[in-house]
């Protein structure tokens, strides 16, 4: 049994040290992945995968970039940005949906600059986010570009730096996000509901007042299975059973947070920023009716709310006018950096810049990082490339 035993991991490792080769994936952990692939030990895959993710994480979140900085006075001394999740466009009131589900960010539309064609860059959070969040692009993919990130410049422009997160740290598509919060000085991860993150938030704006802050929250939102994204006390739409009517009030119950977040800012030098990571495809002839984008995914999976808040405080000197052109969040680190004053000489200086620069590029990646343009996407998962219903509902 034992010769057996040997010889099949003798050929094991000869396999996958070719196919190792190969591929030319000679990381160690890589190599170990691909062993356990060919033996009877093959659940130990999935650790030796973890562990190689676990490095570059540490990697990443560890390479602090000096930045050449260009540090202008906006009149905000406190940013808050939240990242919603898998928020669809067509589920909002604020965007002409029939059912009242943004009923609070409405009330203070006076103080928005809203963006009616943000797009994601990717279908996912785990592309999605440090796209958003960080200097690397569509075009050119590539972790090394994350050390260039928003926490990082805040940090080095001397903001005090908070991730506050809803999101497990290491869900399995959150460790290049992580790698990114981990910069933060301080970083909390909460186990629950959104509304959670709020005593932190109060916490974080006490803090050192003379200092400007950039305060990032990362939601759950409406995470599948939204039914199970908030208090069953705060649905308001029925039957609660109903995967439109529990999407929708996932919708509500972040709408109520970000109300509570104006409220807690209306009387400080503030702003708000929010996005979400991505959208989600429809279809109602499937199990899951929700769903995240794929391989040659719909404009439904990219399409995504954005907006900028602005306190009353601040008066008319800030820039609240609606942008209709395409805008993709690919390019929010640029449009961070400059709500905040914290620019690169090589950089557009200001919001309006930044949007002049950038708008109408379309282009995303899908779920098999292939490129296309979110203009010749078909607007539905329930349509053909044509933009005819398909039979039955099959995208």
């Amino acid at each position: 049994m034992l010769i057996v035993i040997s010889g099949s991991l003798f050929s094991a490792c000869q396999f996958a040290y070719k196919d190792a080769k190969n591929k030319k994936a000679f990381s160690p952990y890589i190599l170990a992945s691909r062993f356990a692939t060919y033996t009877p030990f093959f659940n130990l895959n999935y650790f030796a995968l973890a562990a190689k993710e676990h490095q570059r994480l540490l990697s990443i979140a560890n390479t602090v970039p000096y930045f050449q900085l260009l540090v202008r006075d906006t009149g905000i001394d406190t940013y808050v940005l939240i990242v919603g999740e898998s928020v669809r466009v067509d589920n909002m009131s604020l965007y002409g949906y029939t059912r009242s589900t943004t009923p609070q960010v409405e009330a203070q539309r006076k103080q928005i600059k809203l963006f009616n064609q943000a797009i994601s860059g990717a279908p996912y959070t785990a592309l999605s986010v440090p796209l958003s969040l960080t200097a690397d692009s569509v075009l050119s993919h590539d972790i090394h570009n994350y050390p260039d990130n928003i926490i990082n410049m805040a940090n080095q422009a001397g903001f005090q730096t908070f991730w506050l997160s809803s999101q497990s740290a290491f869900r399995q598509n959150g460790t290049a996000v992580t790698s990114i919060a981990m910069r933060a000085m301080e970083t909390v991860y909460v186990r629950g509901f959104d509304e959670l993150l709020l005593p932190h938030l109060s916490q974080a704006l006490q803090q050192n007042t003379q200092q400007k802050k950039l305060i990032v929250l990362h939601l759950n939102g409406s995470h599948e299975p939204a039914c199970s994204a908030y208090p069953q006390s705060s649905a308001v739409f029925q039957p609660q059973d109903d995967q439109d009517a529990c999407y929708d009030n996932s919708i509500h119950y972040t709408d109520c947070l970000l109300g509570q977040v104006f409220e807690l800012l209306k009387d400080r030098r503030a702003s708000v920023m929010y996005f979400a990571d991505h959208g989600l495809e429809r279809d109602p002839t499937k199990k899951n009716v929700y769903f995240h984008g794929g391989r040659e995914a719909s404009q439904q999976a990219y399409h995504v709310p954005m907006f900028i808040w602005y306190s009353p405080v601040l008066g008319d000197g800030v820039d609240r006018t609606t942008e209709n052109n395409i805008f993709s969040t690919a390019y929010n680190n640029y449009l961070i950096n400059a709500w905040m004053g914290v620019t690169k000489p090589e950089q557009p200086q200001t919001l309006e810049k930044v949007i002049a620069h950038y708008k109408g590029d379309s282009r995303v990646v899908d779920a098999n990082h292939d490129v296309f343009d979110y203009v010749m996407l078909r607007k539905e998962f329930t349509e053909d490339k044509q933009g005819n219903p398909t039979p039955e509902g099959q995208g």
